[in-house]
């Protein structure tokens, strides 16, 4: 596990100094930069900034307060900026290379300046699509549904990573776009919180003005990085919020089931092994499975489960890595699928980890109705 977590680490950490390197390649050749002294000044403000991010993290966890969320806000922002500008002057290079190849020239510094304003654009509305979750309606067919649940509305939360970025205001605005679903049931499937210390409680104040008494959770990676008691505590606002540890629960003839989330590649037991013990379990029962990553799911259809619930993906979050979670995910990281009677649906999630930014996808807050 750790030496999946370290290479991960090696990895991000790589790609860090590899874009800002570009970016130090990039300017001084499109613009001709000869100075000395300003070259050491743009190298020494890349170096930083591809370490802002890791410095802001370790400050944030290190105290909690108005100037370490800045930076860290500051930093992530930067993060989400950069990824854009790296893909303009890739673009750039590309096209460079393209027009050599037929022997054309081009205007090296207009492109530059035009793409980068792309990036800038690109930019400013991931941001803000970041921060304005949209409300996402489906319709699921269960067999052997209840007669209570027949037409009755569900809310998914998942991702919300409440947090640094992510603070009580952005909760209060979830909280109200769920209520205006009027749903029977909630279910939160992981990751609401993204980890940090500081006061959780304070964050969560809005979970309290939740208009419903059937609210399931499971916990997600995040939940486990923050500590599953830390959790738990910050959670105690609103006593109807009920995590479920590998358990099922009869709701009124539904049969709900969370499942504690494990990371890959760690030992645990499989789905059959947990939820075939489980009191209350029928293969032919409604029931609704809630895990925080869409994953063995030809196994949960072989038990008979009736919907899954799962987030993590967040669709790749931003372009390009859309395409790594669609292969990632063996094309089940958005959306409903149906296989027969199972049925999988996997949301973008609410909120965003590190860069506050979306582009390609919207966050969204899902409203299912039952059938």
């Amino acid at each position: 596990m750790w030496i999946i977590i370290l290479l991960v680490l090696g990895a991000i950490v790589v790609m860090l100094f590899g874009s800002h390197w570009l970016i130090y390649f990039s300017v001084v050749k499109i613009f001709n930069l000869e100075n000395h002294n300003l070259k050491i000044v743009l190298a020494s403000i890349l170096v930083f900034l591809s370490l802002s991010f890791i410095i802001a993290s370790l400050f944030a966890h290190w105290k909690e307060n108005e100037a370490t969320r800045l930076f860290y806000l500051f930093s992530s922002v930067w993060l989400a900026f950069l990824n854009n500008l790296v893909l303009a002057l890739i673009a750039v290079w590309l096209i460079k290379l393209g027009l050599n190849f037929f022997h054309r020239e081009l205007d090296l510094k207009r492109m530059t300046i035009l793409l980068l304003l792309v990036a800038i654009l690109a930019t400013v509305y991931g941001v803000w699509n970041a921060f304005n979750p949209r409300i996402k309606n489906i319709s699921v067919k269960i067999k052997n549904l209840p007669a209570f649940w027949q037409g009755k509305t569900a809310v998914q939360l998942s991702d919300v990573h409440l947090g640094h970025v992510y603070r009580k205001e952005f909760l209060q605005k979830i909280v109200e776009l769920t209520n205006t679903a009027k749903p029977e049931i909630i279910f939160i499937t992981g990751d609401l919180f993204d980890g940090m210390d500081g006061d959780m409680e304070a964050l969560t104040a809005p979970l309290k003005n939740l208009q419903t008494e059937k609210v399931f959770m499971v916990n997600g990676n995040h939940e486990n990085y923050l500590g599953i008691d830390k959790a738990k505590k910050a959670l105690e606002i609103n006593p109807n919020i009920r995590i479920l540890d590998n358990q099922l629960v009869d709701v009124q003839g539904l049969a709900v089931i969370g499942l504690t989330y494990k990371h890959e590649g760690e030992s645990g037991l499989s789905f059959s092994e947990i939820i075939k013990p489980l009191k209350g379990y029928d293969f032919e029962a409604a029931n609704v499975l809630l895990y925080h990553e869409p994953r063995d799911i030809q196994e949960a259809k072989d038990l008979g489960i009736k919907l899954q619930l799962a987030g993590h993906t967040h669709k790749g979050q931003s372009i390009p890595f859309n395409f790594i979670t669609h292969w990632f995910f063996k094309g089940f990281d958005y959306g409903l699928f149906k296989l027969g009677d199972y049925n999988l649906y996997v949301t973008t999630g609410a909120g965003t980890w590190g860069p506050p930014m979306r582009t390609g996808n919207r966050p969204e807050i899902t409203v299912i109705k039952f059938e």
